[in-house]
């Protein structure tokens, strides 16, 4: 049923070919722009799949998702929305870390919730993950998950970036080796709109290669020494505002899945609608590449430990010089001031 391109990254661009009725206008009523289906590693993974009983419609998508909130479990990402000022609102941006395994019978179910949802682990290692291999044309694994959230009234957007950079940033010294190629599926949990900060893909200019690891968009390294959820990470575009991109929305439904590769540069809005905008977000590498996503989890939290330790012992050694400052100045005779 699915073509297999050769490179990788490649095997995306026919993946869902048009006579599977995969071309031109969306569920959602909207028209897809027609160079997604030219676009090396930009697919649609819905249609057909709901059929077998096994793909959450939008309301079971939407109650998992009231579920991670309601314990508050994951590893959660805030921000502050709403106009400056002492009535601007502390929210869950993002919530990481919900797919591991069940944890044995008899540990504490408690000491696990963190890290488990039954529903959307069976999801993104079920269903979800058959759709994504058969569109790779090899088996895939999960390695890591995220659920971005974006209230109505000012949930933040995204900068422009690429995903490989920041996903290979790990070190065989960090309990190597890791994978080097992913791909990501984006699962629409409300409908995403351009009014509501939806998903937003660059298109390539006429007569350039297609991104890829050959030749890939400008992008900044990163810096390790920083934090690794922002400045960090590598992957962020240069220009860092996007310019020089032609920027297209890809609308979705609840529900809705699209697949794309690594290379892709993407972005988003600020959600300013009076409706919610919540995606998730999987992530998936090949399996030849082994299964490393409780290695990714772990890596992540040391580094944002030593981030924070590193932060403590700035603020410690700039209260010491205050102190010193300090005491430096009363030990000034007065005669001398």
């Amino acid at each position: 049923m699915f073509r297999s391109l050769g490179s990788f990254t490649n095997r995306l661009k026919a993946a869902f070919p048009r006579e599977m009725g995969m071309g031109g206008d969306s569920e959602a009523g909207e028209t897809v722009p027609s160079w997604m289906w030219h676009l090396d590693g930009v697919v649609r993974l819905q249609s057909g799949l709901e059929t077998d009983g096994r793909w959450p419609c939008g309301a079971e998508l939407s109650r998992w998702t009231d579920e991670l909130l309601e314990h508050s479990v994951g590893e959660l990402t805030h921000e502050r929305i709403g106009p400056l000022g002492p009535n601007r609102r502390r929210v869950i941006a993002r919530v990481e870390n919900f797919c591991a395994p069940q944890p044995p019978p008899a540990q504490e179910q408690d000491a696990a919730a963190a890290v488990h949802h039954a529903d959307w682990r069976a999801f993104a290692t079920g269903p979800l993950q058959e759709a994504v291999s058969s569109a790779c044309g090899e088996p895939m694994e999960l390695y890591k998950e995220k659920l971005n959230l974006k209230p109505a009234g000012g949930g933040g957007g995204f900068a422009p970036h690429i995903d490989s950079p920041s996903l290979r940033a790990f070190s065989p010294a960090e309990g190597g080796p890791w994978p080097r190629e992913f791909v990501t599926a984006m699962v629409a949990i409300d409908e995403m709109t351009s009014a509501n900060g939806c998903l937003r893909l660059a298109r390539p200019a006429a007569g350039t290669p297609r991104w890829s690891e050959e030749d890939p968009p400008n992008y900044d390294p990163g810096d390790t020494s920083k934090d690794p959820d922002a400045e960090g990470r590598a992957g962020a575009l240069v220009p860092a505002d996007g310019k020089g991109f032609s920027w297209e929305d890809l609308p979705a439904k609840a529900g809705e899945a699209w697949l794309f590769n690594g290379w892709v540069p993407h972005r988003s809005s600020a959600n300013n609608s009076d409706t919610p905008r919540r995606a998730v977000f999987f992530t998936y590498n090949p399996a030849r590449e082994g299964n490393v996503r409780e290695r990714y989890y772990t890596s992540m939290a040391e580094r944002r430990t030593a981030f924070q330790e590193k932060l403590a012992q700035r603020f410690a050694q700039q209260q010491l010089d205050a102190l010193n400052d300090a005491a430096g100045l009363l030990s000034i005779p007065k005669s001398a001031v």
